[in-house]
């Protein structure tokens, strides 16, 4: 195998013969005889192209090569000495050949193949080449020619069928690119895998002939190594040399029978198996399942290698089973942190919310809750939302809350039910406004409306400034009345503020008094359109029952009660409270301990903090003072003559004061004297009589100045009236 470039002339020295050729004529005839046989001997040593192609006609089975390019703009065209049988292709891309031996040495010699050993590629040498994929045929390898040289003595019967080569009884398979899987041999020792041999050392004669007999010697120039291979570096003639060995020996690797179809199979499998089972099973036999697969991938592909000389293309396979089971393994991770995110934000968002549901947020808890997950928490958490804000009135938002759980899920519970009530409810304008500001039970519910904390059972009365209710604290499970008003239904845009204000200046009154005979006041706040107030229960009746003649109480009873609220007041006096409604309505008799006790301090005021208007009505008509009738300022005297006006309407079942109509109602008690009791009543005493008329003087200074000496007063009589 000659791997030396003779794709060019070598420069002769024709012409200098030529002249001695001339020389020689102008000397005698026997000296010129004898230069012009040596100045032919002289050209004729002097053309190496000629005798290196006598050398090569003499000596049978010298292969050259010729070298073929990717892409090459201008092919050579090559006649292929010795022309392959049935060795026509079509498709693909062809090489060119770029570096042809000189006519004259293919003509001299045994054939001409490519010396292309291989395609370049970055990574490890696996492949070379036995076949060069020309225009329309298939070109011979050098390495090819001389493997077959030295397998049958010849190479006139290569003939190609479909993926393989035969010559003679030897079968060998290329692929699509003309390529061989060869078996690369190990160096023995320190040494190389072949004998490299100096021409100087042959021609020198230092080397017997014999050693070469029957050896596929390659000639060429010096290299340096270019091939990265499994046996280290390996220059061209190296590789060419291996590529020989392994077909001569057999030691190839053949491609697996449809290895194609196998690969995109194996891949197709593994692209299941990665998304329908990795990427779902837990980890451990996630991570189990695949390094078992992997480890048979291997085993299978390194069984075929060494045992059976077949390649199997599993790499690709194995690559994506690796690969795809990281990134699934990096996208499970990052899922399992986002959802442990998820789970974490909504854990924190549901504590939010049911943080805003208790403190009475509902609003705030239902934006929270739009933004949880739709599970069976979730769903359990709006739907007693819903319930919420059912028991508020709130029946737009309760709409809201089910709308949610039913877009979610519309089996869950009785949510559709529940939405359509709560839409009809509000349709019908029940929202606790309007022309049912007191009812907050509702025709139509199925569980009881709540005001705050406080699950509202009855309505039990109304009071001067709303409705009275019946509730329980199920905190501590106890009962309680419930005072409420619709502020922005029953007061002027203008007063809404002042009302409100005044309402909770009368919790904060109320709420510093802590006598026996005063209700004492638990809670206060507003809620939607209701401000409301909690206070204690009394299980009796009210005063005003006994207003009227044939429902008198005996009159030892009315004087006690009417000594007890006298005690009252004098009480919230000193603390600065006035109550400026008192009268039989706002006396409640507690039936057990048959005390008595003031409720609805509706217009108390602080004293201290007072900015009464002018001409404002803050009491009942009947039992009112004349300076609140007059519109001036009041003090604790206004409510001694309420009070006294309250123990004649109790003795005698008719009020003292009363008119056709409210101008003519607040001209009695300014200027008329009130009728004697004693004409009603004949059984009051001259003593009781003169207290009523005290009590009830225009002239606050000639009344009782303390309601505690109208209760001593009144307590002095007991055994009189007795």
């Amino acid at each position: 195998g000659l791997t030396l470039d003779l794709s060019r002339p070598s420069a002769g020295a024709d012409r200098r013969w030529q002249e001695i050729r001339e020389l020689a004529r102008s000397a005698g005839r026997k000296a010129s005889a004898r230069i012009g046989r040596l100045a032919a001997e002289g050209q004729w040593l002097d053309d190496t192209d000629a005798r290196l192609a006598r050398a090569i006609r003499k000596t049978p089975g010298i292969y050259l090569a010729f070298r073929s390019a990717a892409g090459a703009a201008d092919g050579v065209e090559l006649t292929s000495k010795p022309r392959l049988l049935n060795a026509s292709r079509s498709g693909g891309d062809a090489r060119a050949v770029v570096l042809a031996p000189l006519p004259v040495f293919v003509e001299e010699s045994s054939g001409v193949g490519d010396l292309a050993v291989a395609d370049a590629s970055p990574g490890m040498l696996l492949r070379t080449r036995v076949l060069t994929p020309g225009e329309k045929r298939w070109l011979p390898s050098l390495a090819l020619l001389l493997a077959v040289k030295k397998s049958i003595g010849h190479t006139q019967s290569i003939r190609i069928d479909g993926e393989q080569l035969t010559f003679g009884s030897y079968r060998l398979p290329f692929d699509a690119g003309g390529g061989l899987l060869p078996g690369f041999s190990v160096p023995a020792g320190e040494g190389e895998a072949f004998p490299l041999l100096s021409a100087d050392d042959v021609i020198a004669g230092r080397l017997a002939w014999h050693q070469l007999r029957n050896k596929v010697v390659l000639i060429g120039t010096p290299e340096q190594k270019l091939w990265p291979t499994p046996v280290g570096m390996l220059g061209e003639r190296e590789v060419l040399a291996q590529t020989i060995a392994a077909i001569v020996d057999g030691y190839y690797f053949g491609l697996y029978p449809r290895a194609g179809w196998i690969q995109l199979a194996a891949i197709a499998a593994i692209a299941l198996l990665l998304v329908l089972f990795v990427g779902r099973l837990p980890l451990w036999l996630a991570s189990s399942l695949t390094v078992l697969l992997a480890l048979l991938l291997a085993v299978v592909d390194s069984w075929l290698l060494l045992a059976r000389h077949l390649w199997l293309p599993l790499a690709t396979p194995l690559l994506l089973l690796v690969s795809g089971f990281f990134l699934l393994l990096a996208f499970r991770l990052f899922a399992d942190l986002q959802r442990r995110t998820q789970v974490d934000t909504a854990h924190i968002r549901r504590d939010l919310g049911l943080l805003h549901q208790q403190g009475g947020n509902l609003d705030k808890a239902l934006t929270v809750f739009r933004h949880l997950p739709a599970d069976g928490e979730s769903l359990e958490l709006m739907y007693s939302l819903g319930k919420e804000f059912e028991r508020k009135r709130r029946f737009h938002q309760a709409v809201s809350a089910y709308e949610w759980i039913v877009a979610r899920d519309a089996g869950f519970r009785d949510a559709i039910t529940r939405r359509d009530k709560a839409r009809h409810l509000e349709a019908a304008g029940m929202t606790g406004s309007g022309s049912t500001a007191g009812q907050l039970l509702i025709e139509g519910m199925d569980h009881k409306p709540t005001l705050g904390r406080y699950e509202i059972e009855k309505m039990i009365g109304k009071g001067a400034m709303g409705e009275v209710y019946l509730g329980r604290d199920p905190s501590i499970d106890r009962v309680v009345a419930i005072k409420t008003l619709a502020l922005a239904d029953e007061f002027a845009p203008d007063e809404l503020e002042e009302v409100r204000s005044r309402f909770f200046h009368e919790a904060a009154a109320a709420g510093r008094l802590n006598h026996t005979n005063i209700v004492t006041i638990y809670d206060v706040g507003e809620e939607h359109d209701l401000a409301f107030m909690a206070m204690e229960y009394i299980d009796g009746f009210s005063l005003d029952e006994h207003c009227e003649p044939e429902r008198l109480l005996p009159m030892e009873r009315v004087i006690a009660y009417i000594a007890q609220t006298a005690e009252a007041l004098d009480y919230a006096h000193r603390e600065g409270i006035v109550h400026r409604d008192v009268k039989p309505a706002n006396l409640m008799v507690e039936r057990r301990k048959d005390i008595v006790k003031i409720t609805d301090f509706g217009i108390a005021r602080i004293t201290s903090h007072s900015r009464t208007k002018t001409g404002m009505l803050l009491g009942t008509p009947s039992y009112m003072s004349p300076e609140q009738a007059m519109g001036h300022k009041v003090d604790h005297r206004a409510d001694i003559f309420s009070l006294g006006t309250t123990l004649y309407a109790l003795l005698t079942g008719d009020k003292p004061f009363s008119g056709d109509s409210l101008a003519s109602l607040f001209y009695q008690i300014i200027n008329a004297p009130h009728p004697d009791i004693r004409k009603l009543n004949p059984q009051v005493s001259d003593t009781l009589k003169r207290i009523i008329d005290k009590a009830l003087q225009k002239d606050p200074d000639k009344r009782y100045q303390s309601a505690a000496a109208f209760a001593r007063a009144l307590k002095r009589l007991k055994p009189a009236a007795g």
